[in-house]
């Protein structure tokens, strides 16, 4: 019975296998601005061609179009794509997109509803093919900011195939699709979610590359993100998910946790009909594969592989009727004891070899399964489990070769990186060059390279007669904010934050170098650092200022309104912090800035994680607090100050002040920023 309803998954996955890309037919029309696309459309009643030059086309709304034959809307030439604020099409049939670029940036304060943050929205749509877009968000490094990608809803015959989805919240969700290809599509830099389903029916998600998702926004058991590179569920739909065939595709957490692919039923109506096949999932979420509320599913050959010293990543099988597992490969199996489980051949692997784990340690399965950064690191040793089980047709295809790229980081230096070629059948002959993706070339084994500012850099590594191997370095810095106050209010933390004097300004001599002066001959004056957004809701900070006091009075020090603020009073120094969960925490530490003519070092932590905030002056604790939220809030339309605000401005000196967001010693913040 369970091999009759597999073939009935592979017919109903062959039906939308994807034809192929919609060829170039009927007349083509070439076009160089937003009211010519306008104008191709309205001329183009049975279809055809429009050719973008390259250029900003703002935003594309098409409703109510249909054709007999497919409008196609492509850049001219693809290597250099047209660009796109947004493209929503609605109540359209036979339509093609193909090779430009949706950059859809949210503006603060604006509609928060799915369809404003999504940059590329089909809605009722039939007879549609998406290829090789790029879709992102804003790109500034705070995926916090980002909307979705794609979405798709209640269309059919839907082919997504060869897009890059990079800086967003999600990369793509597809509600209520009946006929739908995903394949061949790549995702980096994703807040919460790559590739999300529900109420799909006969749909092929294959050959998808899902990883680097950086950051865990709020806490999951607190209405923050759950993360998952593949979802599958039911909340909101009145049907469920059924025939779906997910092959072949590589899912490599890098970042926080995330899951791998997750199948559930929040409304008790089963899923039907699930192909899953020859997937790679590298991650420290417990739920690696995770099969919840299918009635017949086909598990078979695939790899999942927890990363060392985390939770233990497995495959698992929950609340679903009639389930067949056959030569997958993994750290766990774990079967609900009421689910009916067709079991051949899963073999467990571990990243710990003994300690009472019955099964055959990494080391002996993969050459670099612990310290895995893209899939081309993951390469199975010859002889090895994973090249006779779980997916090893997949790693066949994907043709790794036998060079990885290695890559170690500074504390002290988080902008230094060293990268090694990892090649274990290479001779010491072996000529390596490097491409580093800031323009930057260099030649050898390994090699050392400083960037010049925080960022991300595709690092290609050649080696003759071999395919070159490619790696995203993530090269941040845990700085937001540096500002040594010599002579002027240049930001030294490489993220180009814009700092400007509000009233005249002024310098003295300060701890090290030159000072901002503050309130001299009674001027209420502040620097003032915008927005202030970028440095909110954070779960953990180190904030650290030298201040010399002149006169008496009381000042706001350092003052980011609704979430952090340091302030003087009366000698002492009070600092507030305001929780997401709305609690604010307030700690006192009195004469802490005694004798008030002298130099004084004052940092903060802020540690979310334990709940916990410590004030300290001259390197002794004067203040701490517990209990707190896991996050500070977050503010918009907010700046932060230094020097003062709401009538209170200081009379005095500031040197060196420095924000991290992490818990860091001084020592560590001062090898980062100089001075």
């Amino acid at each position: 019975m369970a091999g009759r309803r597999l073939l009935l998954v592979l017919a109903a996955a062959a039906a939308v296998a994807g034809p192929a890309a919609a060829q170039e037919a009927g007349p083509r029309v070439e076009v160089s601005d937003a009211a010519g696309l306008r104008a191709a459309l309205d001329r183009l009643e049975d279809g055809g061609t429009i050719a973008l030059a390259p250029g900003d086309y703002g935003d594309l709304r098409i409703d109510g179009r249909s054709t007999t034959a497919p409008t196609r809307i492509v850049s001219a030439d693809p290597a250099r794509p047209a660009v796109f604020s947004s493209v929503h099409v609605k109540d359209s049939r036979n339509l093609a997109f193909a090779d430009f670029t949706v950059r859809h940036t949210l503006e603060p304060g604006g509609p928060s509803h799915s369809d404003a943050i999504t940059g590329f929205l089909l809605r009722n749509v039939q007879y549609a093919e998406v290829r090789g877009l790029t879709l992102t968000g804003s790109v500034d490094g705070d995926l916090t900011n980002d909307g979705i990608g794609a979405a798709v809803r209640d269309s059919a015959t839907i082919v997504f195939a060869g897009n890059r989805c990079h800086d967003l919240m999600r990369c793509a969700v597809f509600h209520t699709v009946q006929g739908l290809v995903v394949r061949e599509n790549t995702a980096r830099f994703i807040r919460s979610d790559g590739l999300n389903f529900a109420a799909v029916s006969d749909a092929l998600i294959e050959n998808n590359d899902l990883g680097a998702f950086p950051i865990q926004h709020g806490d999951p058991r607190k209405g923050g993100d759950h993360k998952d590179f593949i979802q599958f569920w039911t909340n909101g739909t009145t049907g469920s998910n059924r025939n779906v065939v997910i092959r072949g595709n590589t899912l490599i957490e890098v970042g926080t946790r995330t899951q791998g692919i997750f199948i559930r039923s929040e409304t008790g109506v089963l899923n039907e009909n699930f192909l899953i096949e020859d997937n790679i999932v590298y991650s420290s979420s417990y739920h690696g594969l995770t099969v919840g509320g299918v009635r017949n599913a086909v598990v078979r050959n695939n790899t999942v592989i927890g990363k060392p010293d985390r939770t233990v990543a497995g495959l698992n099988v929950l609340d679903s009727v009639t389930v067949q597992l056959e030569g997958n490969l993994t750290p766990r199996l774990t079967v609900k004891d009421s689910v009916r489980v067709l079991e051949d051949g899963t073999r467990l692997i571990h990243w710990r070899a003994g300690g009472g784990y019955e099964a055959v340690p990494y080391g002996e399965v993969f050459a670099n399964a612990f310290a895995v950064h893209d899939i081309s690191d993951l390469r199975p040793l010859p002889g090895g489990l994973a090249t006779e089980t779980g997916a090893h047709r997949r790693f066949e295809a994907l043709d790794l070769g036998d060079v990885g790229i290695r890559e170690e980081t500074s504390a002290t230096a988080p902008l230094r990186r060293t990268l090694r070629a990892d090649c274990e059948s290479c001779g010491e002959d072996a000529a390596f060059r490097w491409s580093l993706g800031d323009g930057t070339e260099k030649v050898g084994r390994a090699v050392d390279h400083t960037y010049d500012r925080p960022g991300r850099y595709v690092v290609t590594l050649m080696r003759e007669g071999a395919p070159p191997v490619r790696r995203t370095v993530e090269a941040m810095t845990p700085l937001l904010l540096a500002l040594p106050f010599d002579g002027d209010t240049a930001d030294a933390s490489g993220l180009g934050n814009t700092a400007r004097w509000q009233g005249e300004p002024a310098y003295a001599d300060g701890r090290d170098g030159q000072a901002a002066r503050f309130g001299a001959g009674g001027a209420e004056t502040a620097v003032v650092v915008e927005p202030g957004a970028a440095f909110s809701g954070l779960d953990a900070l180190t904030l650290s200022f030298d201040v010399k006091l002149e006169g008496s009075g009381d000042a706001r020090l350092v003052w980011l309104h609704q979430a952090f603020g340091v302030e003087l009073v009366r000698g002492g120094l009070v600092v507030h912090l305001f929780g997401a969960d709305g609690h604010r925490a307030r700690m006192v530490a009195q004469g802490a800035l005694r004798p008030e003519a002298e130099w004084h070092r004052v940092v903060l932590t802020f540690d979310g994680s334990r709940g916990t905030a410590v004030l300290s002056v001259d390197g002794q604790e004067v203040a701490q607090a517990a209990g707190l939220d896991s996050r500070l809030a977050a503010v918009e339309n907010r700046a932060l100050t230094i020097g003062g605000i709401h009538g209170r401005f200081l009379d005095g000196r500031i040197d060196s002040l420095r924000l991290a967001d992490r818990v860091m010693p001084v020592a560590e913040l001062e090898e980062l920023a100089g001075k």
